[in-house]
């Protein structure tokens, strides 16, 4: 009669992974293991677990390129606000699909950029302070934003 820890190993050396095993035998995960763990996989098995983590993250990644946690509303009318936001952006700072940044001396232009962008984005900005200058920058780091703006 074959003992638990001779048929796992038996599995492992038909190159069975640990999850495998697991569902398996119905073992605990961490009784497999101290029976496994000491039998590595071939490197062919170890090349085609690390192809297929590879093409599922590229996967994953594809699917949130572009996307953000932190939602904003869309500009769908060119009122006076989005106007003066857009502009700014443009002329003093600056527009890419990473951020979104503003830089004055004003604090006046900083504080009616700042309020323009709360009607499209309710999270505060990052800011930073050159204090050799006295230029503050204010930034929106949300990639669906930018590429909503850039459109």
């Amino acid at each position: 009669m074959e003992s638990t820890q001779q048929k796992v190993l038996a599995l492992r050396r038909k190159d069975w992974t640990l999850p495998e095993i697991v569902k398996e035998t119905g073992l605990a995960k961490s009784t497999v293991y101290y029976y496994i763990h000491a039998t590595p996989l071939r490197a062919k098995k170890q090349a085609e677990i690390s192809e297929a983590s590879r093409r599922l993250a590229l996967r994953v990644s594809a699917q949130r390129r572009g996307k953000s946690t932190k939602s904003f509303r869309p500009i769908t009318k060119w009122g006076v606000d989005a106007v003066f936001l857009v502009s700014h952006l443009l002329f003093d700072g600056t527009l890419r699909r990473s951020d979104l940044s503003y830089q004055s001396r004003s604090k006046s232009l900083l504080g009616r950029v700042e309020f323009a962008m709360r009607n499209f984005y309710d999270y505060p900005p990052k800011r930073y302070h050159d204090a050799h200058t006295g230029v503050e920058r204010i930034s929106y780091f949300n990639v669906a934003l930018g590429d909503h703006i850039l459109l």
